[in-house]
């Protein structure tokens, strides 16, 4: 799948009391638009969760059914017609192997696809992780700063059925070859790829066999997404939770990464080499509360906090930027009641010192 498909498709960073109070939340994100009905319509064959019904290359050392693309339209102030899209396994819907724009255009009046990835390390932008379950808080990108065309398709089609192919090869380091090909072919719940790669001598070194692409169904979403109040969201991932019901005082010990919207971490538990535990009701950042507010054993979450709802106009000197939107992924993994304190000692009778009263008399005659 790292072909066609995958090419397409510390306490110290969260306790706040100062900024614990109710503020205005950020404005959602602009919804994307489209430059004509039938480029709208190519656009929305796409849009959704996809999985893969026979074995893929991931990219990342196996093949494996299991394989899942996410796909949402996102806004990108230079770059228009855009679609954001998502690559990752099963296991693993958290952590992508791949993120990348997808763009429509008109070249000479047909409809022309190019796929962008992310100008960072190993193609991913972390802050944007699971944003195709809530485009609205996608992170602010432009083409010039942030992307770099990969590959582009001449698309031929109309209504609900579209095809497209790379017009010539393109240059690829991906499993030994030197340039590549790639096409698709999509309809209402249905996609299919085929890719391949050629060495120096012209040979297929990797790819789909003539005549068999790989197939993709359209299915329900696995994650979901709340905005809780104006500009604080929260992902929810598949996982396993604890049916107890927390209580105020409960000790709530997690994992977490924050990112800043270019991607940078700016705080990690694993990073530091232990979780991070806090008093469920203690004052951490406003939008941690609200988000985490009844938290479960297993939760596995997403959480886009809004500046004002985060460190604000300050933010923390050498960390976070003034007025940064916050983004984490965090793992909930326990939720208990903490021990009750110990018992007070019991206090100690003075034994009186032979030939002294004892503390409570007082010598005879006063």
């Amino acid at each position: 799948m790292k072909k066609w498909l995958s090419v397409l498709v510390a306490t110290a960073g969260l306790a706040c009391p100062a900024l614990a109070q109710v503020t205005p939340a950020a404005a959602p994100a602009q919804a994307a638009n489209w430059s004509d009905p039938e480029i709208q319509a190519l656009a929305n064959l796409f849009v959704g969760s996809w999985r893969s019904a026979q074995p893929v290359k991931t990219g990342v050392g196996d093949t494996a059914a299991g394989v899942w693309f996410n796909v949402a339209p996102v806004a990108i102030a230079d770059l228009p017609n855009a679609l954001y899209v998502e690559c990752a396994r099963e296991d693993g819907l958290a952590q992508p192997y791949r993120q990348i724009i997808v763009a429509f255009s008109r070249k000479g009046g047909a409809i022309r696809m190019t796929t962008f990835e992310f100008r960072r390390s190993e193609g991913l932008l972390r802050s944007a992780t699971g944003l195709w379950a809530a485009p609205a808080a996608f992170p602010k990108v432009t083409r010039e700063k942030d992307l770099i065309a990969t590959l582009a398709f001449d698309v031929t089609g109309s209504g609900e059925s579209f095809k497209g192919a790379t017009p010539h090869p393109y240059p690829t380091g991906a499993g030994g070859a030197i340039e590549m090909t790639a096409e698709f072919s999509i309809s209402k719940g249905s996609l299919q790829t085929s890719d391949r790669g050629f060495g120096a001598d012209g040979k297929v070194v990797w790819g789909t066999e003539s005549g068999s692409p790989t197939t993709f169904t359209s299915v329900p979403a696995p994650v979901s997404a709340a905005e809780l109040v104006p500009g604080l969201w929260k992902l929810t991932y598949p996982s396993e939770l604890t049916k107890r019901e927390p209580a105020q005082g409960d000790t709530v010990t997690c994992h977490y990464t924050g990112y800043l919207e270019d991607g940078r971490v700016f705080d990690s538990s694993y990073e530091r080499g232990s979780p991070f535990s806090y008093a469920l009701g203690q004052p951490l950042i406003e939008g941690w509360n609200k988000a985490m507010g009844s938290p479960m054993g297993g939760e596995h979450v997403r959480l886009v906090i809004p500046a004002p709802m985060a460190y604000g106009e300050r933010g923390r000197p050498g960390r976070i930027p003034p007025n940064s939107t916050l983004f984490y992924e965090l793992k909930v993994l326990s939720v208990e009641t903490p021990p009750p304190p110990p018992p007070a000692p019991e206090p100690v009778k003075a034994e009186p010192v032979k030939g002294e009263p004892a503390p409570a008399e007082k010598p005879k005659g006063q």
